[in-house]
């Protein structure tokens, strides 16, 4: 899930290995679309593909691109079909007026990040060590 991003998108050979149908005609395949460095991204065509959020079946049509980071991408423009709420507070996504709420995935355990405390500016030619 990709709030920033505009489209549903899925990786050219994510949908060929699931025999996923890919229409080059579409109007959508036509679309110049851009990652979020700035870098334009290859559109093979589209698709309509059937998925599940929590056993919840969705529909989408979905922008086939070559070399995408991610096999899938579900963007806004799904989101808002399935009336999507994303709670940072909660850590959730509620889809369907809140039928189906599942966990986002959390990237990493909170024990394992690092925070400063403080900052220290160490002048060029010198060292800093503690005891």
């Amino acid at each position: 899930m990709d709030t920033g991003a505009a489209r549903n998108c899925i990786n050219s050979t994510f949908a060929r290995r699931l025999q996923t149908a890919i229409n080059p005609d579409s109007p959508n395949a036509q679309l110049t679309l851009n990652a979020a460095d700035g870098k334009a991204l290859s559109v093979v065509g589209t698709a309509e593909i059937e998925f599940s959020i929590a056993a919840y079946m969705c529909e989408a049509e979905f922008v086939v691109v070559d070399n995408l980071a991610h096999n899938v991408i579900i963007g806004l423009e799904a989101l808002n079909d399935l009336n999507a709420v994303v709670d940072l507070s909660t850590s959730t996504l509620s889809i369907a007026n809140n039928l189906v709420t599942v966990p986002l995935i959390q990237r990493f355990p909170s024990q394992n990040i690092l925070r400063t405390v403080s900052a220290v500016t160490i002048d060029p030619m010198h060292e800093l060590r503690e005891t």
